[in-house]
């Protein structure tokens, strides 16, 4: 919003520097920020658009690998049905994560955007992690 009422005011100052009338230099820029507005308004959309895709993804494959980890513990023993079962209930806090994000990622386009969509890639980089088994120090945190 700061980055439109900045773009007012320049249009309408260099609006203003031309033999126009006033009126209609002050319609022009008005019209100018309403495109930037929607140029903007439907470049946040796009990029929310495309992280959902990405989140969407990334759910997915849990639910493979959640499968997959079912189809194990068929056939494991007491010591492995156990590091199976600890392992889908972290794919589960993952994906309860990621579906969180999904519903959230629309109130986030107003605010802190780039934080939100920071976060999310931080997270996404975490379940990267988990689904290729390498579970080092930072399976652990909290996103």
């Amino acid at each position: 919003m700061k980055y439109l009422w900045i773009l007012f005011l320049t249009a309408g100052l260099v609006a203003c520097g031309s033999n126009e009338s006033a009126e209609d230099k002050m319609e022009k820029a008005g019209d100018k920020m309403e495109e930037a507005a929607e140029t903007m308004s439907q470049e946040a959309s796009q990029a929310w658009e495309s992280l959902k895709d990405q989140l969407g993804v990334y759910d997915s494959r849990i639910d493979e690998a959640i499968d997959d980890i079912d189809a194990q513990m068929e056939d494991a023993g007491e010591e492995m049905s156990a590091q199976l079962k600890e392992r889908k209930m972290q794919l589960q806090e993952w994906q309860k994560k990621i579906d969180k994000r999904m519903e959230a990622g629309a109130d986030k386009m107003k605010d802190n955007w780039k934080q939100f969509v920071s976060n999310t890639e931080k997270m996404l980089n975490k379940v990267d992690q988990e689904l290729s088994g390498d579970e080092g120090k930072e399976s652990g945190e909290e996103m």
